[in-house]
C-alpha cells in the first residue's frame, strides 16, 4: 500500500491502517485455532507431533508484513505458523502436513 493510499485510507494506528489491523488480528487468531487443532489432534493420537507457536502469533504476523513478495527470501521453523498462513500457506495445506499427506508448498507471490 503506498503513502498516497494510506492517507486516503484514513487514520492509521502505528503506520498500519485499520484494514492491516484487522488483516492481522485474523491471521493472529486462524494461527492460535490451528494450533488449538493441532493438540487435539495429538491428544486424540491422530497426529504424532506437534509444537506448539503459541505466543509467537504477533511477531509472525510482522515478519510476513515486512517481507517483500516475491523478493524476501524465509526459512520457516516450527513457530513460525503465523509467518506462513500470512504468506499464503492455508490451514488446510498445514493439517495435511500433520499426516504427510503432501509437502507443504512454499508460498509464491506472497500475500
Amino acid at each position: 500500500m503506498s503513502d498516497s493510499d494510506i492517507k486516503k485510507a484514513g487514520k492509521t494506528y502505528e503506520g498500519l491502517t485499520r484494514q492491516q489491523l484487522i488483516e492481522a488480528y485474523r491471521l493472529m487468531y486462524t494461527s492460535r485455532r490451528v494450533d488449538d487443532r493441532e493438540i487435539l489432534l495429538k491428544r486424540q493420537q491422530k497426529i504424532y507431533f506437534q509444537i506448539s507457536g503459541a505466543g509467537h502469533e504477533a511477531v509472525g504476523v510482522a515478519a510476513a508484513f515486512a517481507m517483500k513478495p516475491g523478493y524476501d527470501w524465509f526459512y520457516a521453523y516450527y513457530r513460525d505458523r503465523a509467518l506462513c498462513l500470512a504468506l499464503g500457506v492455508t490451514p488446510y495445506e498445514m493439517l495435511l502436513q500433520e499426516w504427510a499427506r503432501r509437502m507443504i508448498p512454499a508460498p509464491a507471490g506472497g500475500r
